[in-house]
């Protein structure tokens, strides 16, 4: 499994797209043999709520201490 740590970078897009009135992702890509496909994706408000609730618990882990970050994932 391939896991990644959200720098500064990351989180303030999130939250850039948080303070959007509308958010819409592009997605495009490039197939081998010269196809390409676009998407586009707009944010709901649910996945707006789920990334404002992922975020509120990120800022709450960073500021906890050490004990606290340790019973709160064990």
């Amino acid at each position: 499994m391939l896991a990644t740590i959200a720098g500064d970078f990351d989180i303030n897009l999130l939250r850039d797209v948080l303070s959007a009135q509308e958010t819409i992702f592009r997605f495009k890509g490039h197939a081998p043999w010269g196809d390409s496909t676009e998407y586009d994706y707009v944010l709901t408000p649910e996945n707006r709520q789920i990334i404002t609730d992922i975020l509120n618990a990120y800022d709450l882990m960073r500021t906890a201490s050490p004990e606290v970050l340790y019973k709160a994932l064990a």
